[in-house]
């Protein structure tokens, strides 16, 4: 359950990213687990890596 919500916080923050926004927020829980876990770090940066790959060009286009 806390792996999804790392999935949709990094989807959350890289969308936050995209859009230009300079102060993105997190969840507290799920900040505490990527500082606590190694692999938890690891799955939130390819997540957030993964977004904006996905959705840069779209991004770039508005």
């Amino acid at each position: 359950m806390l792996s999804q919500q790392i999935f949709d916080e990094a989807a959350k923050v890289a969308k936050q990213h995209l859009e230009g926004k300079l102060d993105v927020s997190i969840s507290i829980e799920v900040l505490q687990k990527l500082l606590d876990d190694e692999a938890s770090a690891h799955l939130f940066i390819v997540e957030f890596n993964n977004y904006l790959e996905k959705y840069r060009s779209w991004y770039n286009k508005k």
